[in-house]
């Protein structure tokens, strides 16, 4: 998570940047130290880094808990892109082949191995059902000299310089070594706080009114003077609520 701490917008007089009466950006030097820290393995930088390029990434989901790599997850992820790949009416003979990949910072599957593919298959002879259907688990941890060790290195790599593949070295490097790239995360971790402060704000609004109509309702309970359909109307409780609540006052 970021600091809660806003760069804004102010006036420069740097010559040459900017002509007068107009704003000019300034990086938040939280953001910049941040940035220094991210590594492919981090959501925020992933998401931004490689959004434009998918030659880098396809169909791939980080996850750095291991909670949130259950396999009902990945089932659930390759439904996601078979619900939405046919027009009405199409043969299901057009649907492409899915891969669900889960790069994961620990061994989530705990044998060891580099990688993981499963296929659908009959239970006994191992048959595979070939629909096209492939769930991969990349084990982030592995340190092997594969290419898949050589790929995990870079995505727990701050330092573009020390990452293997040149693809994704020049994508790291511009967003951690020039100005423009630098601005760009910056500016998308400022909305990503902003939109973390906004519904913070909503929910803070909607526990405070839950709140007020909850101690209302403890006053007309303690008057004793309405009935409990009543109180319900007057509180915006469901009458389930009410009476859950007279029962927390007995």
């Amino acid at each position: 998570m970021t600091k809660a701490i806003h760069s804004g917008r102010r006036k420069v007089s740097a010559p040459g940047k900017t002509r007068a009466g107009h704003l000019a950006y300034v990086m938040n030097p939280e953001y910049l130290a941040e940035i220094e820290r991210f590594r492919l393995m981090d959501d925020t930088f992933m998401s931004k880094c490689l959004e434009n390029a998918p030659e880098c990434i396809e169909h791939i989901e980080i996850q750095r808990a291991k909670d949130g790599s259950e396999p009902k997850r990945a089932r659930y992820n390759s439904s996601l892109m078979d619900a939405n790949a046919l027009k009405s009416g199409e043969d299901v003979d057009r649907l492409r082949d899915t891969y669900v990949i889960f790069i994961t910072e620990n061994d989530v599957m705990g044998d060891g191995q580099d990688v993981y593919v499963y296929d659908r298959a009959e239970k006994r002879s191992g048959r595979s059902l070939c629909d096209g259907t492939h769930i991969i688990y990349v084990n982030g941890a592995t340190r092997s000299d594969s290419d898949i060790g050589k790929l995990m290195h870079d995505f727990l790599c701050s330092n573009a310089a020390e990452m293997y593949f040149d693809i994704l070295k020049r994508q790291v490097s511009q967003f951690k070594n020039s100005d423009e790239g630098r601005r760009y995360m910056c500016e998308a971790m400022e909305r990503i706080e902003a939109r973390g402060e906004a519904r913070g704000e909503a929910r803070g609004k909607r526990e405070g009114k839950r709140e007020n109509m909850l101690a209302t309702a403890k006053r007309l309970l303690a008057n004793g003077k309405l009935m409990l359909k009543e109180i319900a109307e007057c509180t915006g409780l469901s009458l389930a609520q009410v009476k859950k609540l007279q029962l927390t006052m007995a």
